[in-house]
């Protein structure tokens, strides 16, 4: 299009120029011999460009400046005799670049086009002939109890460790500024005010306790971007804060004390707020506990919050008190209520939520694992719309006031199809058809179920039966579990090759029955939180008729690996089971690597997911007493074991540990290793050859099929 501008590159004597075309132009604006161009970058209006350039003639680690580029110079009558400015930055051999620094050569525009936001990294070191024969070569790290940061984790990032600093560029006074240091993790620029200020933490004088420690404190400051200088705001703090899109208010989530604080970015007094309100979320994890969720800023310094139930919204200047949006209706009724927005920042270019915004309310009911679209009627209260035993998804609601709604509705019987409706769901017409040959196939049905557990405490799991299901006969069961899983118990599940787990569709077209429990979990003890919960629910439904007592099998992966291999030596009463990625022993895993980030285990077991709630020295027995391998001469349960060698997040030694410390007690037992492959298997050959061996496994025990040659012979 002859409005169009573009810039490209072109190859002249082994050098790369750039030109600019428009209006049927095209003109060079850089021509320099021998020089590399790259990571050619618009502002979001198309109106200014970078590109980074190099005349470096190294092979490898070419060292690269900057070039800016003003698009509104250009002449829009007469473009052949517009004359466009070059400006090369020039930062390298700027006075403030650090000795021994360099630009990166990729950068980008802040949201309002006002600053070049780019980095500095250490110069590549100059590149030697290599002479030493392979024999005369080493490799060496040196681990220190002096290192911030593991060198585990150090490997993984590489120079971003501690070298690579936040700069800016101020397109206005040509004037660049290093905003980050060693310890400066992030520094975000100003989205929607003309004030320049900044703000930025770090956690990196806390670093070295993130190894056994979650979360740990962040110090919090702002920044004058004009200056550079900082100012601290918030030190060791723990929790979160939303600033306001002008940089003149934050909300602060204390978590250590579960209070909100108002604190005025101006003056900086900080006051608490709120303090009538709940808004703090029950966990069952020994770490702090977190917000139910912020849902964005509001006109006058007002912030809208989530409760577990409702939504409010706050007054940071505190001269209003707290205003209930939902009225109370979520609480009374004991349903959860979230707003489904009808505005698009993009599209509209609106900063604020207005409180007209709030038209139409996802609802859902905890009990029945239901859920329903309300609408806000004119004296305050709500009208229910669309809902019940589906679940749904809102794509788009009333953008632009255009009466529309775009959305999915799917259940375990029902993929999920895109509907079109009014904003308010009437006159829906269903405008796909993802899987027309549903009906050609075998199916089944999920209910909710309630038993009592041990502990007297009413408990609740999905139960998945095959289609035709036969009240009468006693069926093969899969027990399949990982924490809580009862919310989706709407959700439609592809039959498709699996990544690590069963698929219910796929075991109920085979005439098995799946029964997935929810477990709550006691902190110290979390082998026998999920004991008291899948061996509960196994007997009821045993008791109930459905599960063959003797043909009942386990499946679980990463976490639920670990609880499976715990079950098999506390009861014998599972006929097989196939535990993934399973953590044998909570001693030797809890100083083990999540070898993707490079981060220590400890603060997973200490105040994350393993729920110890404590350190290996403080309560060793809770270790032992959480980890199967101590106890492998119990297990009776036949199990096939999956782990791989490329597991990012619990290390294989682990599995093989356990295999092994199985094998020497006579126990049966297989491990399938897939070679190269992650935590949750990536290839889709992996993946099928898993799910048939893994089908192959249960079939075997639970349906008395032939055994498999592998089971039998090994490979």
């Amino acid at each position: 299009h002859k409005s169009m501008t573009i810039v490209y590159t072109k190859d002249v004597d082994s050098s790369e120029y750039v030109y600019v075309y428009k209006n049927g132009v095209s003109t060079n604006i850089f021509s320099d011999a021998k020089t590399v161009v790259k990571s050619i970058t618009y502002d979001k209006n198309g109106e200014q460009l970078f590109f980074a350039y190099s005349a470096d003639t190294a092979k490898k680690n070419k060292v690269f400046d900057l070039v800016y580029v003003d698009l509104r110079q250009f002449d829009k009558k007469n473009f052949k005799k517009s004359k466009l400015k070059v400006d090369r930055l020039e930062l390298n051999s700027s006075p403030q670049m650090p000795e021994g620094y360099c630009v990166e050569e990729t950068a980008s525009f802040s949201e309002d086009c006002k600053l070049l936001t780019f980095k500095i990294k250490p110069r590549p070191a100059e590149e030697e002939k290599d002479t030493l024969l392979a024999d005369e070569k080493f490799s060496l790290d040196l681990w220190s109890y002096t290192d911030s940061v593991n060198m585990t984790k150090q490997l993984v990032a590489g120079n971003s460790v501690n070298n690579i600093y936040s700069a800016i560029w101020n397109i206005k006074t040509k004037k660049w500024l290093q905003l980050g240091n060693e310890y400066i993790q992030t520094v975000t620029l100003p989205t929607y005010t003309d004030e320049m200020l900044g703000r930025c933490a770090t956690s990196r004088p806390y670093q070295i306790k993130s190894e056994w420690e979650y979360p740990v404190g962040t110090d919090h400051y702002i920044i004058d971007l004009n200056t550079g200088k900082r100012e601290l705001l918030l030190k060791d703090f723990i929790g979160q804060v939303y600033y306001s899109p002008d940089m003149n208010y934050a909300m602060a989530f204390d978590a250590e004390n579960g209070n909100l604080l108002s604190i005025n970015l101006k003056t900086k007094e900080s006051k608490p707020i709120a303090e009538s309100l709940n808004l703090v979320k029950e966990i069952d994890t020994p770490t702090y506990k977190p917000m139910y969720g912020v849902l964005g800023w509001g006109e006058g310094y007002s912030l809208y919050v989530y409760d577990q139930y409702d939504l409010w919204k706050i007054d940071l200047t505190g001269k209003s008190a707290p205003q209930c949006v939902t009225n109370g209706f979520g609480r009374e009724n004991k349903k959860v209520m979230r707003a489904v927005m009808m505005f698009n920042r993009t599209v509209e270019k609106r900063i604020y939520i207005k409180d007209e915004d709030f038209k139409l309310f996802q609802v859902f009911d905890g009990e029945t694992k239901q859920l329903y679209y309300y609408k806000v009627d004119g004296e305050g209260g709500f009208t229910k719309l669309i809902g019940g035993d589906y679940f749904y998804s809102v794509k788009a609601f009333g953008l632009n006031d255009v009466d529309i709604c775009l959305w999915t509705r799917e259940n375990f019987n029902e993929e999920p199809n895109l509907w079109i409706s009014s904003k308010y769901f009437e006159n829906a017409t269903k405008v796909s058809t993802l899987n027309p040959d549903m009906d050609k196939l075998k199916w089944g049905s999920v209910e909710l179920i309630e038993w009592t557990d041990f502990n007297g405490k009413k408990s609740t799991g999905m139960l998945y039966k095959p289609e035709n299901y036969d009240p009468s006969r006693k069926y093969p069961t899969i027990v399949y579990f990982y924490e809580k899983s009862s919310d989706g118990l709407f959700r439609f599940h592809k039959p498709q090759p699996s990544w690590s787990i069963v698929i219910p569709s796929v075991c109920t077209s085979n005439d098995y029955v799946v029964f997935i429990p929810d477990i709550d979990y006691e902190i110290g003890y979390p082998g026998k939180s999920c004991y008291n919960k899948i061996v509960s629910g196994t007997q009821a439904l045993i008791e109930r008729g459905i599960a063959n007592p003797e043909r009942i099998g386990l499946q679980g992966q990463s976490w639920g690996g670990y609880q499976i291999a715990y079950l098999v030596t506390r009861t014998n009463m599972f006929r097989c089971a196939s535990p993934g990625a399973p953590v044998s022993s909570m001693v030797s895993a809890y100083t083990g690597i999540r070898t993707t980030s490079g981060m220590v285990r400890m603060f997973m077991y200490e105040h994350g997911q393993s729920r110890i709630g404590s350190s290996l020295w403080e309560s060793p027995m809770r270790y032992v007493e959480n980890s199967p391998i101590f106890f492998a001469p119990r297990v009776e349960t036949p199990m096939l074991i999956r782990h791989d060698d490329a597991d990012e997040a619990v290390p294989f030694q682990q599995g093989v540990d356990l295999f092994m410390a199985l094998k020497r007690c006579g126990k049966k037992v297989w491990l399938l290793n897939y070679n190269k492959e992650p935590h949750n298997l990536k290839s889709r050959a992996a993946r099928m050859d898993w799910d048939i061996r893994m089908m192959q496994f249960f079939d075997y025990y639970l349906k008395d099929a032939p055994m498999p040659r592998w089971m039998k012979e090994g490979i």
